[in-house]
């Protein structure tokens, strides 16, 4: 999970950059819906691209950004 939110980080930094914004609110509704998540916690039994696409779909519901933009922090 820490990996998840150290790329949350580094898209809001480059959002901020662009004039963007990535608010601590949608993190925090990214992050709380991953982890209630039991299938994406579980790093033993779900391949890490299953976890990656998991992960790139919530982003861009609570974003808006593009896949391509999403998964170039990846």
């Amino acid at each position: 999970m820490s990996y998840y939110a150290n790329v949350l980080s580094e898209i809001r930094r480059y959002l901020e950059s662009k004039g963007g914004k990535l608010s601590q609110a949608q993190i925090r509704l990214i992050m709380r819906e991953l982890e209630s998540n039991e299938h994406f916690t579980d790093t033993y039994t779900i391949p890490g691209s299953v976890q990656r696409s998991m992960f790139v779909r919530v982003v861009q519901r609570y974003t808006g950004l593009s896949r391509s933009l999403i998964e170039s922090f990846l």
